[in-house]
């Protein structure tokens, strides 16, 4: 067992496992949508459609919903991992699952080149935010453990949790709302 200091000084716990779950999540969303098409348009449409109030927004006021929704969402994933880590990894593999949905549904109809460009750019800096919140309510979720087993302390690793979140979660969500809002759709119409 490592020691709680040494713990406690890592910025990114888990993100490696965090990073093989949500691939192999988005793979079998993308299995999926391949082999039931049907069903997969489905399943994108209903989803989709709950968001359709989004069209509305200017892109300044888009950016921030996302920024928030993302960030809350973030926040949320890290704090409650410590409930034995069981809200990160369905987060995450419920996100993979229907990222690769959209992938397989989107990309067979326009083409996987779209989809890519479409969520390339402002992805590169999302997923790994939110695999780093993950993977520290991962982390929470094991503190726990050891604070209910071992009688070690918990607080110096929400500390440094909640340091993480601002210090990087925070801004990379931040950049990567103004790239989806502002950057990949001139991106999408370049290509086209």
């Amino acid at each position: 067992m490592r020691g709680v200091s040494a713990e406690k000084n890592r910025t990114f716990p888990y993100f490696g496992e965090m990073a093989a779950l949500f691939s192999v999540a988005t793979l079998s969303g993308l299995y999926l949508a391949l082999s039931s098409p049907e069903g997969s348009v489905a399943v994108v449409q209903a989803v989709l459609s709950e968001f359709a109030y989004l069209n509305e927004l200017r892109p300044w006021e888009l950016a921030v919903f996302i920024f928030l929704n993302n960030s809350l969402k973030a926040l949320a994933v890290m704090l409650l991992g410590v409930g034995f880590a069981l809200v990160p990894l369905v987060f995450l593999f419920l996100n993979g699952q229907f990222l690769g949905l959209v992938v397989g549904v989107i990309g067979s109809v326009h083409g996987y080149a779209l989809v890519f460009s479409a969520l390339a750019l402002h992805g590169v800096l999302e997923i790994p935010a939110l695999l780093v919140a993950a993977g520290w309510g991962v982390f929470l979720g094991k503190s726990l453990y050891l604070k209910i087993r071992y009688g070690q302390h918990l607080g110096p690793h929400f500390r440094q949790a909640l340091k993480t979140f601002w210090k990087v979660v925070l801004p990379v969500l931040a950049a990567a709302a103004v790239v989806e809002v502002y950057i990949s759709p001139l991106l999408l119409r370049w290509g086209n």
